[in-house]
């Protein structure tokens, strides 16, 4: 099984990395200019931790990536290099009707126009696990309901 620390090549753009925090929310950082603790955070994964997301993940980084490279931030073959990379990355995609109902509900209790951003935070509820996310607005909300959550990059 691959590990978060056999993925160190693809520092070159922060993508993978933050896509494991909230699905590439995050538009494309020079290398130069990447915050430390997103890197510093990445590195401290171990085989004994569980990345886990909704399904939405894969939807999401196809999109940045390809908009990157029509951007010409990158280079069409790294973006499908790093597609096709995080397509084998072990992160347990979850997906189930009962993951839709609470990403609702959040997006009610936290007057939300959009729940897809609440979906991350439902799969970080349901597992009983963490939230990590470069999002400020996506951390307060997953704190107000007291969800454990560390914002990256702070």
């Amino acid at each position: 099984m691959t590990t978060p620390h056999d993925w160190n090549e693809l520092h070159l753009v922060e993508e993978p990395a933050v896509a494991l925090f909230q699905a590439l929310g995050y538009h494309y950082v020079p290398p130069e200019q990447q915050d430390m603790s997103v890197q510093e955070r990445w590195l401290s994964f171990t085989p004994a931790d569980e990345l886990v997301a909704p399904s939405l993940l894969l939807a999401e980084c196809t999109f940045v990536l390809h908009e990157l490279a029509n951007r010409q931030q990158i280079g069409r073959t790294i973006a499908y290099g790093l597609l096709s990379a995080l397509l084998q990355f072990p992160v347990r995609l979850v997906e189930h009707a009962e993951v839709y109902q609470r990403a609702f509900q959040i997006a009610d209790q936290l007057e939300k126009s959009k729940a897809y951003d609440s979906l991350y935070i439902a799969v970080a509820e349901m597992e009983s696990g963490e939230l990590l996310t470069l999002d400020g607005e996506m951390y307060r909300g997953a704190q107000r309901l007291s969800i454990p959550s560390t914002l990256v990059g702070a």
